[in-house]
């Protein structure tokens, strides 16, 4: 406006005073130009240093904002982080943050920069140096929050292992003590499995350790908090510790129980086998049924007396087998004494039936020996009385008796019948004998065969004497027979002919019936002479063959 009015007047001025009023005006415009200029730049200079300023503050205040967010967030104040995943999930936070505060390095950097920048004041360096104090501690902050994190994580780690390497171990016990809960076997297996025991019992201290280790670890854990898995699978775990040393130490007195018992079994065992091996020993007293009577009777005295030993292991015998089966179900063990009961019980069985069977034959072979001597002195007997009665019947008579020779012939007869039962004796007594021969020694045997055998030949004797004597008898009792029937005839016939010669003759009218009369005469003539003949011939061989067979001494 000033310039506008100037040109304006210069218009209205002279020619002379244009030109100093131009050089005015030049002036005004230069000293404008100047000013203008110089207020440019000091409005540029004051822009630049409010832009500094604001960017100063500005990064400032947002270093302070997150100073202080980070200060309230590495609060020293505990925090509850339980579990493994708020312990991780911690030392990843401290981490972030621990890297999120190296990162603000650089802005604490610009802002340091920045404030060089400006002009020379003594609040921002105070503030500086304050901002500076508050990074350091806040990043020493940061960084033992990262090693506090990471301890937790390490503790709860360690408490995690410690509990791993627990159940672990547990596990192996538990399985060893499962395969040592299988009770079966003799007493050596027993005691093997006792000893076992045992050293689970031993490892038992290892296993209080690392219970201990771990409660030691849980210790440094639960002050940021209770871990509830952990701490529910460590309950699990305290519990099965407690059931697995109840189970161990059942085991073990149950073990020791059984192995009282079978130890006990094992040596009635061991007592009745010995028994048993040497009473079947004695039962092999005879190799051979072939001895003599006296033998016999000292082995069925012996064996008697043995059988009666053998009884009275009896009822123990047969209460083996319960006994054994009651001693397995009390201890619930499997074992072989079941077996064993049972193969004694059956050696003793079989000894019994053995003497049994040896009393049995004894008794057979003595009663056989007695039955034959019995026999062979009853056929000694009966022949001898036999022989007897022959030589009482067997005598010759100086006479024909009729009657004589008729009871003789009837005695002969009842020698005959009584040699029936002769040979029935005979009979048996072979049977007997040679029955008995089996089980009697050769020297006896032998004798006795020759005994029955000169028996033999002596009955032989008497019945060969017997029927030469009854075949004697027989022809002169038929001779004495024919005699007296041709006697008897012969008699009738001289009757006849006397009363046939005494009576007179008849007279007859007819030349024939004369003949024939004459021809009877004639024929009863003849037959009287050669009657008489015939009759005393016959008497003279009668008496011949009579002197021979029965009047022969």
């Amino acid at each position: 406006m000033l310039i506008t009015r100037g040109e304006s007047v210069q218009r209205n001025t002279s020619a002379e005073g244009v030109p100093v009023l131009q050089k005015q005006i030049q002036d005004l415009k230069d000293s404008w130009d100047a000013l203008l200029s110089a207020s440019i730049q000091c409005k540029s200079q004051l822009e630049g240093s409010l832009s500094q300023w604001t960017s100063y503050q500005e990064d400032v205040l947002q270093f302070v904002a997150w100073v202080e967010r980070v200060e309230e967030s590495l609060d020293p104040t505990d925090k509850q982080c339980p579990e493994m995943r708020d312990k991780t999930a911690n030392l990843s936070k401290a981490k972030l943050l621990y890297e999120e505060v190296l990162s603000h390095l650089t802005l604490l950097d610009t802002i340091t920069a920045k404030g060089a920048d400006i002009a020379e004041n003594y609040v921002s360096q105070l503030e500086l140096q304050d901002l500076q104090e508050r990074y350091g501690a806040i990043k020493d902050n940061a960084m033992r929050a990262v090693g506090k994190a990471e301890e937790l994580v390490n503790a709860h780690e360690e408490y995690q292992r410690g509990l791993q390497a627990f159940e672990d171990w547990l596990e192996q016990e538990q399985e060893k003590l499962g395969c040592y809960t299988q009770l079966e076997g003799d007493v050596d297996m027993l005691e093997d499995t006792l000893q076992k025991l045992q050293e689970l019992q031993l490892h038992c201290t290892e296993g209080q350790a690392l219970l201990n280790t771990l409660l030691v670890s849980r210790e440094l854990v639960t002050h940021w908090g209770l871990p509830q898995t952990e701490d529910r699978a460590l309950e699990m775990l305290q519990q099965e510790w407690r059931l697995y040393q109840s189970r161990l130490a059942d085991s073990r007195a149950q073990l020791n129980s059984a192995l009282a018992k079978l130890r006990q079994m094992e040596q009635k065992f061991q007592r009745l086998a010995s028994w048993l091996k040497g009473m079947e020993t004695k039962a092999q007293l005879r190799g051979h049924r072939r001895s003599d009577r006296a033998t016999k009777d000292a082995q069925l005295h012996l064996i008697k007396s043995w059988q009666e030993e053998v009884l009275v292991y009896q009822e123990e015998m047969e209460g083996l087998s319960i006994l054994a089966q009651q001693v397995l179900d009390e201890t619930h063990i499997s074992s072989r004494i079941s077996s064993r009961a049972t193969q004694i019980t059956a050696r003793y069985h079989i000894l019994l039936l053995q003497l049994l069977e040896t009393i049995k034959q004894l008794q057979e072979e003595v009663s056989c020996i007695e039955e034959a001597q019995c026999v062979f002195n009853t056929f000694s007997d009966w022949l001898s009385a036999a022989q007897n009665n022959f030589g009482t019947v067997a005598v010759s008579v100086d006479v024909v008796d009729r009657l004589a020779m008729d009871r003789k012939m009837k005695k002969l007869e009842a020698l005959q019948a009584d040699m029936e039962q002769g040979h029935s004796y005979l009979k048996t007594m072979r049977e007997k004998t040679e029955r008995a021969m089996a089980f009697l020694e050769e020297p006896e045997a032998e004798q006795l065969k020759e005994e029955v055998d000169g028996r033999l030949f002596q009955l032989k004797a008497l019945t060969e004497a017997l029927r030469t004597e009854h075949s004697s008898l027989e022809k002169c009792i038929s001779l004495s027979k024919d005699f007296m029937d041709k006697y008897k005839s012969q008699a009738q016939w001289v009757l006849e002919t006397k009363s046939l010669l005494a009576s007179s003759v008849e007279p007859k009218a007819e030349l024939y019936q004369k003949k024939a009369q004459l021809a009877k005469y004639k024929v009863t003539s003849n037959l009287f002479h050669r009657g008489n003949i015939v009759y005393f011939f016959f008497l003279f061989l009668y008496l011949q063959y009579f002197s021979l067979f029965y009047l022969s001494p």
